[in-house]
């Protein structure tokens, strides 16, 4: 079993600043984005595993429960997900999925291992939906505040919540963090809109 890697600040750094590129060349205005959204916008089919015959469901669901990316024969890509998970998780692996295309996972992985492509990947799709800079505005007093404000899923809002709670106890950190020109990118109004 290969054991889990731990990214360094600027490979942190690297993700976010492609994930704000990808933002800036969509013309994303909304955050969070809509991760249905993006895929359309980048010309990637998305297939519900219920669309399948029983049998390939099956097949599908027993080697990637949750989904997967591939390259369709007519040189596309598509992400195949499983549509009967909650919808935090649905977003989660479409937003996953989209950073394996846009990091060059599926055929440049550039002698990486799966674990650090897993780890770059949960990077990504963490910070596509909740970006530090904005959790540290909306300074949320539980995982449940960022799963409300964020639509994340329990696992995604505990990681996230627990980083912010070690963040913030280092002001240079956190005035480094709010630097990130994902802040640029978009303004207050087009931030959690729900939350207004």
């Amino acid at each position: 079993m290969e054991r889990a890697v731990q990214l360094l600040g600027s490979e942190y750094d690297e993700i976010e600043e492609e994930a704000n590129c990808l933002f800036e060349d969509l013309g994303i205005k909304k955050y969070p984005a809509d991760c249905f959204e993006v895929a359309r916008l980048l010309g990637i089919e998305l297939v519900k595993y219920s669309d399948s015959s029983e049998e390939d469901r099956k097949f599908m669901t027993s080697k990637y429960e949750e989904g997967f990316s591939t390259m369709t024969a007519k040189s596309r890509y598509a992400i195949y997900y499983n549509d009967s998970l909650p919808p935090c998780t649905v977003r989660f692996t479409i937003w996953y999925e989209i950073a394996h295309i846009q990091l060059g996972h599926l055929y440049e992985n550039q002698g990486k291992s799966a674990a650090r492509m897993k780890a770059e990947c949960n990077r990504f799709a963490t910070y596509a939906q909740a970006a530090m800079p904005f959790v540290i505005k909306l300074s949320p007093c539980c995982p449940d505040e960022l799963m409300q404000e964020f639509g994340l899923g329990w696992t995604c809002a505990n990681y996230v919540f627990d980083s912010y709670m070690r963040i913030r106890q280092y002001p240079n950190i956190v005035r480094r963090i709010l630097s990130n020109r994902i802040l640029d990118l978009f303004s207050p109004e087009q931030v959690l809109e729900e939350a207004v």
